[in-house]
Formats: C-alpha cells, structure tokens, sequence
C-alpha cells in the first residue's frame, strides 16, 4: 500500500528508469522494493503519477549498454513491459514519441528505430504523436486512455515510416516494415527502392566481412583510424 501514497513530486526519475529496465528487486526512492510480477503495476503507477516532462528526459539510469534513452524507449526495448505500458505513455506523453535518444557510439535513434521484432508495440509508435496528441488532455485522468480504439496502421503512416528509416540508414527497420506495408497498399514504387537499398546495404554487409576476413590487420588499423577521428569530433564538439 505505501507506493500507492507516494506523492508526485515524491516520485524521482530514477523510479521509472528502473522499473522499465532490466534490473530486478530494484528499489523505488520512497523505499518501496518491487519485484519482477508488480512490473505492471508499478509502471502503471509511475506513468499516471509522473510529471509530463520525466517522459521526455533521456537517461543512462536502469539502461543497459551504455544507452541514454527516454522512459518510451526503455518500455519499446524492453519485452516485460507491455504495449498495454507503451500506450499509456504515448497517450500521456506524445511527443515522447519523436525524442532521440543516443547510443554508446553517438548515433541518435528514435523510439520506432528500437520496435524492430515486436509488431504491437511498433504498430503503437507508427500511429504517431499527432494521433495522440489529440486525446493528451483528456486520455489520462479523464477519457479513459484504454477505451480509445486505436485504428489500423494505414498506408500513408507506413510509407512515412519508411521514407525516414531509409533516410535515417535504419535497415532492420526498414525490414521490419515492408510485409506489412505492402499488405497496407504501400506506393510500390516506394517498396521496390527500399528492397533495392536493402540489399545495397547486404551486398555492403558481405563486402565488409571478406575485408575483415582476408585484411584482417589492415581492417584493424582502418578501426583504430575510425575510432581517433569519432572521438576528436565528440571532443570537440563538447
């Protein structure tokens, strides 16, 4: 009963950050200590009492490899959490929706970029910010946020997605998109450059490895080059 009386502005950013990722027994800054099976719980309550602005902070708490990432991409990346979590957070927070985040090698990805091999939630993440943007302020605490029926993906929303992926280099997302956005009716022609710039990116794939495999020492000071230049220009960009 003592997390249900947390106060929000009790409530500290390293709460969410831990129940969304995969830390177990972790304990909330009230004290509380949740467990694996209270996960939806918790989540749910967490989400419901939070200030708007904790979905929109990205942060290395409760994240694994070095990422920095907002609360929705933890939920997207994590499979104990449930859509059912992820849409509760869009629709509290939709422009969480549309906020980078950044990895370990200083390239920024969005939450959509992480949806890649669960459909539910990357469905959730296709339908947009603006889509709930007009529910934000009666969806949580007032039009009951489940009862809001979230229509099918349509052709317009896939062919967007997929514009951006290919602009963004984001191939496993664009992969995951193409079934089911030529099921919608996707623009054919949009389909077939994406398969062309899917198998560009394999065929450069394959090229990549046989350098390794039979330029073995070469590749590697070819790496350490990459590695001096990358570092110089977050250095500098500081």
């Amino acid at each position: 009963e003592k997390v249900y009386n947390i106060k929000p502005e009790q409530l500290n950013e390293s709460d969410m950050n831990c129940a969304l990722g995969h830390l177990r027994n972790a304990t909330l800054s009230s004290g509380r200590v949740w467990h694996a099976a209270e996960r939806e719980t918790i989540l749910e309550f967490l989400v419901e009492r939070c200030v708007h602005r904790f979905l929109l902070r990205a942060s290395s708490i409760g994240v694994a490899d070095g990422n920095i990432w907002t609360p929705l991409a933890c939920a997207v990346e994590n499979d104990l959490v449930s859509p059912r979590i992820v849409r509760m957070m869009c629709f509290k927070q939709p422009d969480a929706i549309d906020v980078k985040c950044r990895c370990p090698d200083n390239h920024h990805v969005f939450p959509l970029d992480i949806s890649v091999g669960n459909r539910e939630k990357r469905n959730l993440l296709l339908m947009g910010s603006d889509f709930y943007r007009q529910y934000k302020e009666s969806a949580v605490g007032g039009v009951k946020w489940e009862k809001v029926l979230i229509p099918p993906v349509s052709k317009e929303a896939f062919e967007l997605a997929l514009n951006e992926a290919m602009n963004r280099k984001q191939w496993s997302l664009v992969n995951d998109l193409m079934s089911d956005a030529e099921v919608a009716g996707a623009d054919k022609k949009m389909l077939n450059r994406a398969q062309k710039k899917l198998e560009q990116d394999e065929a450069a794939k394959a090229s990549g490895l046989w350098h390794r495999r039979y330029l073995g020492p070469v590749m590697f000071f070819w790496d350490v080059a990459e590695d001096l230049i990358s570092s110089t220009k977050r250095f500098l960009s500081k």
